[in-house]
């Protein structure tokens, strides 16, 4: 199962959202109907819940028990929340040098690390799920994610949430039912490889429905539908994370990109906005242009960063959450050692 090109397909969806931009007076500022726009909107269900659904399937490989509880959240936090909080202080810093809503000096540091913020309210929302699922998880044995997960559907269809951006309870509650789908996938894959045909199936006739609900929509009203807690939304989020995961073929450049996905879903946004902000300033307004620019440097920037700092051990753990490096090794090496392995 290609759970780490898909981890890798989220990223890509994610830099090219920020790079087109959040909304018309963002980004590239482009409105409906320009293609741009209909396509960071029309995948607004895929992006994040795909990086739930990845994150929900990896936990499954090691969930927590009870006896290594606290060793588990310590691990998350090194893994995810220190390398975050340093993303997101670096980022705010950019944000006062070029004065945008984001400054460390208009959002200031406790909402910069406790509070919805960018595109790093991700981590925390995902740190609360290890937090509560993984204790319920422990507690339970790791038994009854089925019935965990139709909860949380049902929850999210009856609008039940916190709403609070306080370590972004309220993604939390959003992104529940794909994190915990991921899980359930992991934990029944033997029955999804052997009824892979017809779930493909149902999965995409899933993202065919909700898609030309939304279409209808477009049509109807001009925009596609902003609100994330409907049957449409959850339709085509969980489709397209299972037509994925059962369909996808292995693509070799998304193995190449898969060591740095991390470093660059924490470090596009100053590669894309740099680079938006110099070719303005040297008068290059089409938006074309402006978008394949700022898509290769929000992928190239970030993997050249963590090449540099995989070099340096002390900066290794708290910048890119690994502790062993994990540059990818020349061809002749790797056959080497699948030939000693055999």
């Amino acid at each position: 199962m290609p759970i780490e090109a898909l981890r890798v397909l989220a990223v890509l969806l994610l830099v090219a959202y920020h790079v087109i931009g959040a909304g018309p007076d963002a980004g590239l500022n482009i409105e409906y109907p320009h293609p741009l726009r209909l396509f960071a909107e029309f995948l607004v269900d895929a992006r994040m819940p795909l990086f739930a659904f990845v994150a929900g399937f990896v936990y499954a490989f090691r969930p927590p028990v009870l006896a290594d509880y606290g060793g588990f959240l310590t691990g998350k936090i090194r893994r995810l929340i220190i390398p975050g909080w340093i993303a997101a202080l670096l980022f705010s810093v950019a944000g006062m040098v070029v004065g945008n809503v984001y400054s460390l000096t208009v959002q200031g540091p406790v909402r910069v690390l406790f509070h919805h913020y960018a595109h790093y309210w991700f981590l925390q929302s995902i740190m609360v799920i290890f937090v509560v699922f993984g204790l319920v998880d422990a507690l339970l044995r790791h038994r009854h994610t089925a019935l965990l997960f139709l909860a949380a559907v049902a929850m999210t269809l009856a609008g039940i949430t916190l709403r609070t951006s306080v370590l972004s309870i309220d993604g939390a509650f959003y992104l529940l039912p794909y994190f915990l789908f991921g899980t359930l996938c992991h934990r029944h894959a033997d029955q999804l490889l052997r009824h892979r045909t017809w779930l493909a199936a149902l999965a995409l006739g899933a993202i065919l429905a909700a898609g030309w609900w939304n279409i209808g929509l477009y049509l109807e009203t001009g925009r596609l539908s902003g609100y994330r807690g409907d049957l449409q939304s959850l339709g085509f989020g969980l489709g397209i994370a299972l037509a994925m995961l059962l369909l996808m073929p292995r693509i070799g450049w998304l193995d190449a990109l898969r060591p740095f996905s991390f470093t660059i879903y924490l470090y596009h946004v100053l590669a894309t906005s740099a680079t938006r902000r110099a070719l303005l300033a040297l008068d290059v307004t089409d938006v074309w242009v402006l978008f394949g620019c700022g898509l290769s440097t929000g992928l190239l920037v970030p993997v050249l960063l963590h090449l540099v700092i995989d070099r340096i051990p002390a900066l290794r753990q708290p910048v890119l959450g690994i502790r062993r490096s994990r540059r990818p090794k020349p061809a002749a090496a790797r056959s080497a050692a699948d030939t000693q392995s055999s």
